[in-house]
């Protein structure tokens, strides 16, 4: 698996933003509020990560999988699910 450092290279500053979100358990139209940018805005960075990464899921696998490349485990369960 390619290191923390060569996935970040993969992705916009942006995307990374969002990433580093998605990590951290944020629902999207947290991360849209906290980046002043639109949900869909959001949903198009997830799937641009998803698919730069080799991701199969944008669900919860997905955000699994976000989490353990950037930050190295699981996130933190998100409120009520």
């Amino acid at each position: 698996m390619p290191k923390r450092k060569q996935y970040r290279a993969d992705l916009t500053p942006r995307e990374w933003d969002v990433a580093e979100h998605i990590a951290k358990a944020f629902q999207l139209h947290e991360i849209a509020d906290k980046l002043c940018i639109s949900k869909n805005t959001v949903e198009t960075h997830m799937s641009a990560i998803t698919q730069k990464w080799g991701l199969v899921s944008k669900g919860y696998a997905g955000r699994v999988a976000i989490a353990r490349i950037v930050m190295g485990h699981d996130p933190v369960p998100m409120e009520g699910g």
